[in-house]
């Protein structure tokens, strides 16, 4: 049986020569395909988010920031301020960098947009994710599942 690998650098996947190997259970390609499922969901959750115009990263750390920036934002509202009002920390307004290296003023407004896509990114992530698992487990030939379509778009380059 061919072997396959999925070179995510060309996004191709290549037949493996034949080294005489026994075939691997299919367990175990399910498990290998799957594994590469979970990278390029991670990948994709990473990948950034673009709101208003601007991409704003969404690694771990950023994601700590935002989900304060909405929390700040949420706040700002309850005590009466409006969705074009500016953050600000230290008394000084907000500027966040973007992921092209702008700055913009981070307003309440865009603080929410961003923490919603967020939650919407991570939600199609997760959809995809499960729909290729389901084609994994019912799969006699995982390796020829296409695992790089049908992702969340992200940042170029991510």
């Amino acid at each position: 049986m061919p072997r396959f690998e999925f070179n995510f650098a060309t996004g191709q996947t290549v037949e493996l020569p034949d080294l005489g190997l026994p075939p691997q259970p299919i367990a175990d390609r399910r498990a290998a395909v799957w594994e590469r499922v979970k990278a390029e969901r991670t990948r994709r959750q990473n990948g950034g988010v673009q709101v208003s115009g601007h991409w704003f990263q969404t690694d771990q750390t950023s994601r700590i920031q935002l989900m304060r920036l909405d929390m700040k934002a949420t706040a700002a509202l309850a005590g009466g301020g409006t969705s074009t009002d500016v953050l600000t920390v230290a008394a000084q307004p907000l500027q966040w960098k973007t992921w092209e290296n702008g700055l913009v003023p981070m307003t309440v407004s865009l603080a929410q947009g961003i923490a919603q896509a967020v939650e919407v990114l991570d939600a199609l992530a997760f959809g995809r994710g499960e729909v290729l698992r389901q084609q994994i487990e019912a799969s006699s030939d995982p390796e020829a599942i296409n695992i790089t379509t049908g992702w969340p778009a992200i940042f170029p380059g991510a």
